[in-house]
């Protein structure tokens, strides 16, 4: 079987890229043979695909924002690589590669999945905006041989909102490799330095402002963080954090390859954000035995039980997000029993392996059906 991915972006590291990277390669090592399709411009996360042996194709006419002539030619430049590498079928990833991929894939007579990292029409936008991104995604549900939806609230919209059969849904959580270096156990002082980690691109929907504030809170407990990745907002996050007087417990660590070591050397991951589908980067802190606190949106509560493994706060509250940060930060046994369950659970339902098993399967279904 020949799978031709697509993703929007080439030129950073997201939630989408990072997915279909660890699912190219868990499906090639499976015997088949794959082709990434990434759109603007040669990046990081390209390089990691071709380093990877993945056969890695980057249309610049693929752009993020709505454009009319970019999109008309990025739309016969996917027909055309359809057209020439002949796949069983196109797997298609964030909005507008899914969108071009549908039609470009119909065109050809080539069954398209899509995977789902969160619907663009429930994003805070202006109304026109939703109603038009809900109006492409129906419109476009005929054109759709399999819909899979990585958390259960993104599932439950495509029921409810989007119309969408059960026979066409198919519900299946990210997962990573389970490697065991990287899931150290714990083994904390009462009075040590709390170590945090925030792995996350500086950019919308992530909320580093949150956190700092939160964090500014209880400032006179001891606590570092340290905060992996880049984007455009990383230069305005580092003003605030200087603003508050937190630069000497603060590290900004930029984007960084070697993510899942930093992870065993911390006690406690955080991500705030306004908006999730279901995120890599917690699985990941899960794999490493951390306790992890979250805003509650999207999946999150399919990965972290509140109380149980982490802590879960609501989107942009500041109190909230102080509290739980002081409660695990002050209690290290509690910290440690939360790591224990956090890596449990990892173990039992975020592995790429179950992963694999249920997407082959799902294009065992779509290739039968077309056949």
């Amino acid at each position: 079987m020949h799978v031709l991915y697509s993703v929007t972006r080439g030129d950073a590291i997201g939630g989408a890229s990072m997915h279909v990277l660890q699912l190219a390669k868990a499906v090639k090592q499976s015997g088949c043979s794959v082709t990434l399709v990434f759109g603007g411009v040669d990046g990081k996360i390209v390089s990691m695909c071709k380093e990877a042996g993945l056969d890695t194709i980057v249309l610049p006419q693929l752009v993020r924002s709505l454009h009319p002539w970019y999109d008309l030619a990025a739309l016969f430049a996917l027909r055309k690589l359809i057209k020439k590498i002949q796949p069983d079928l196109v797997h298609l990833h964030s909005s507008k590669a899914a969108l071009l991929g549908r039609i470009a894939a119909w065109l050809c007579k080539v069954p398209a999945i899509v995977t789902v990292h969160g619907w663009p029409f429930v994003h805070p936008q202006s109304k026109v905006s939703k109603a038009v991104y809900f109006i492409l995604e129906r419109s476009m549900v005929a054109f759709t041989a399999k819909f899979i939806t990585v958390s259960k609230v993104d599932y439950c919209i495509a029921l409810q909102q989007l119309k969408v059969q059960p026979a066409q849904l198919e519900l299946i959580h990210n997962g990573i490799e389970n490697d065991q270096s990287f899931a150290p156990i714990k083994s904390d002082t009462i009075n040590a330095e709390c170590n945090i980690i925030c792995v996350a691109r500086f950019d919308v929907p992530k909320d580093h402002r949150t956190l700092l504030l939160a964090l500014k809170q209880i400032s006179h407990i001891p606590w570092r963080l340290r905060l992996v990745g880049s984007g455009p907002l990383l230069a305005e996050t580092k003003q605030l954090a200087g603003q508050l007087g937190m630069s000497e417990k603060v590290e900004f660590l930029g984007e960084r390859s070697d993510v899942a070591e930093l992870l065993t050397q911390a006690d406690l991951f955080v991500l705030l954000s306004h908006w999730e589908s279901l995120p890599i980067s917690i699985i990941e802190a899960m794999r490493a035995g951390l306790p992890v606190i979250a805003s509650n949106v999207g999946g999150i509560t399919e990965l972290v039980d509140d109380g149980v493994s982490g802590r879960v706060v609501s989107a942009g509250n500041i109190s909230e997000a102080a509290d739980a940060l002081c409660a695990l930060i002050t209690n290290s046994s509690l910290r440690q029993s939360m790591s224990q369950a956090s890596q449990q659970k990892f173990v039992q339902q975020f592995t790429a392996d179950l992963m694999l098993r249920k997407t082959l399967d799902c294009y065992q279904q779509v290739t039968k059906v077309i056949q």
